[in-house]
């Protein structure tokens, strides 16, 4: 089993230190709930956060006062990031000993609010909608879990609810995260990991292997994942829903 080492000493931020809502508005404002304690950061540090979205390339950041004295009496204000479905990341920066040294971040953090593009047993799966040319979906990786990334010509009723569509993308995508999340297993820090595998094991209807994680899959794992993938196809009936359209489309 290898182990991963954080070579920076830069400590990760994750769900469980971060919480953000967001909320439509006018204006569109997002609430930012942290919790640092355990963490040995310096008082003095300072929390920025930035909302952003690779639509457009938008970004805001937002100073968030000290790890002591956060700025927790007032939202913060978005203006710049109109994006349906921003990311949020928050970075600790020293000022003292090593003044610009980043001590913290979590990046990829989705905001409480609804932003989601695919159905009830996807709701973990954060979605963007972006310009990726010609090609239709990417799954990137953050602290905060996947993102899947959606190109901006489809639109979030079709990622939802076309059969077809969801048939050829959406097998895929959580083959990918399975396999993502295997190698993550043993890593406390990621805590999106579990939930993830917990909806596997949902799908396999059986315990994912114990043999612990590695940078390759071993046969156990690829059996598992095999199985969790074909359980959500079964779950969702993905080839008969796109087969009817296949049909319609033929007559």
């Amino acid at each position: 089993m290898k182990r991963r080492i954080n070579q920076t000493g830069r400590l990760r931020l994750t769900g469980k230190h971060v919480a953000i809502s967001l909320e439509e508005g006018p204006p569109r404002t997002a609430d930012v709930a942290l919790d640092l304690d355990g963490l040995e950061l310096p008082a003095g540090a300072r929390v920025y956060i930035e909302a952003y979205s690779r639509v457009g390339f938008q970004l805001e950041r937002f100073d968030f006062g000290t790890v002591s004295e956060p700025v927790t009496d007032q939202p913060l204000v978005l203006t710049r990031v109109t994006s349906s479905s921003p990311l949020f990341r928050v970075k600790v920066v020293d000022v003292n000993q090593h003044p610009g040294r980043l001590l913290a971040e979590g990046d990829t953090i989705a905001p409480e609010s609804p932003g989601q593009a695919c159905g009830e047993d996807e709701s973990m799966l954060h979605v963007d909608f972006s310009d990726l040319g010609e090609l239709v979906w990417r799954l990137t990786y953050g602290s905060g879990g996947p993102l899947l990334e959606l190109d901006h010509k489809v639109t979030k009723d079709q990622a939802r609810n076309d059969p077809v569509f969801r048939a050829l993308v959406y097998p895929s995508v959580f083959m990918d995260i399975l396999e993502h999340a295997q190698r993550l297993a043993d890593d406390p820090e990621a805590d999106w990991v579990q939930a993830w595998l917990k909806f596997g094991r949902s799908m396999a209807r059986q315990d994912p292997p114990a043999n612990g994680a590695d940078d390759e899959l071993d046969p156990e794992w690829q059996q598992w994942t095999a199985e969790a993938v074909a359980g959500f196809c079964r779950a969702h009936k993905l080839a008969t829903e796109a087969a009817k359209i296949w049909r319609r489309q033929g007559e």
